[in-house]
């Protein structure tokens, strides 16, 4: 119901030109829009979790959208010193891509070549050095593909499991996820025991493998998408956050140094794994000489955020055009708005070892 009268709201505002003023006005102009996207599909990921993928036609209909609203794109790290400056353009938009999964550089890539569009990818590193599917999304998208079976693995099930709902395949999900973490399961560990879950569900891993779904960038692929422009920057190794200052230093240096293999210079603008972020997370950034941190809370930035907390629209493929226009226009910024909720798994408590 409030989806329903947001978007009479939106779409009312749009017809009266309200949308089009506001977009035009001084107020947008002091405000830059950081626009988030994950994965792009490259079969049936969408279908599984629109919340994370969307198709590649939809990207195309967003980029366009930006042509025809006549938005100037700027690089993340030039848009946060224009926006401290008070120098914005017009109609201020930044490109953020998170993860960097491998259909980025398949699906992405030739929409951002072709409208020309700077991107800032933040990009968590340990699964590229694997090149192996994410656990922890794989077991998910694996389950889903199972849809309607009973699923046997005694090493993690006490009994066999039912996948008739989604609430049933979420349990087994987050089931699978403790099991790994609880181990503390090596990536060779969890992606054997990937495969027995894959063989349990009847479905084809080697499909999945050959395809590279939900795989990471290579390295190698990183570095080619580095030197056509984009800006990669960090994302934690692992991606996770600890509350242990010692560990969470870690992550961001043991990502920054691996991206130091990968890209030229120095990473130094951070993004929040799945929005999940602690108050003290601030001053840690500030010690390691990061200049900006970028949570999934929705807004648009301005000169009254902190550059370590900046709001961005997680664009996916359930936001409808109308809405998609209202937020670059900053129209639908004045809405209530659902807070963002990240995963309780995303953080780590406590000092100690983590698996991989």
């Amino acid at each position: 119901m409030l989806k329903r009268l947001k978007l009479i709201v939106l779409a009312s505002g749009q017809r009266l030109g309200l949308s089009r003023r506001l977009l035009d006005s001084r107020w947008r102009q002091r405000r830059l829009l950081i626009l988030c996207y994950h994965g792009i599909s490259l079969v049936d990921e969408h279908e599984w979790d629109p919340a994370l993928f969307m198709p590649a036609t939809v990207l195309r209909d967003r980029f366009e959208c930006l042509r025809t609203l006549d938005c100037h794109l700027l690089g993340l790290a030039e848009a946060l010193e224009r926006l401290r400056a008070g120098t914005l353009p017009p109609r201020a938009v930044s490109v953020t891509f998170d993860d960097g999964t491998y259909d980025f550089l398949t699906r992405a890539m030739p929409l951002i070549r072709e409208y020309d569009i700077p991107v800032t990818l933040f990009f968590a590193t340990h699964h590229s050095l694997s090149n192996k599917p994410i656990y922890d999304l794989a077991v998910d998208y694996v389950l889903w593909r199972a849809q309607g079976q009973v699923v046997r693995l005694p090493e993690v099930f006490t009994e066999p499991v039912q996948l008739d709902s989604i609430g049933a395949r979420r349990a087994a999900t987050q089931a699978l996820r403790r099991h790994a973490h609880a181990r503390n399961l090596t990536t060779d560990e969890k992606d054997d025991l990937l495969a027995r879950l894959a063989a349990a569900c009847a479905v084809d891993m080697g499909a999945i493998r050959r395809q590279r779904l939900l795989h990471l960038m290579t390295p190698a692929e990183v570095t080619t998408v580095s030197r056509e422009g984009i800006d990669v920057q960090l994302h934690t190794h692992r991606h996770r956050v600890y509350d242990d200052k010692a560990r969470f230093r870690a992550a961001v240096e043991d990502n920054r140094q691996a991206l130091a293999a990968m890209r030229e210079g120095r990473a130094d603008h951070f993004c929040y794994p799945g929005g999940m972020y602690l108050p003290e997370f601030v001053p840690w950034l500030d010690e390691l000489g990061v200049r900006s941190g970028a949570t999934c809370d929705a807004g648009l930035a301005s000169q009254a955020h902190s550059p370590w907390l900046l709001p961005r629209l997680i664009d996916t493929a359930t936001l409808s055009a109308v809405e998609f226009r209202a937020w670059v226009s900053g129209l639908a910024s004045w809405l209530p708005k659902r807070p963002h909720a990240p995963p309780d798994w995303m953080l780590v408590r406590g000092p100690g070892t983590f698996g991989a």
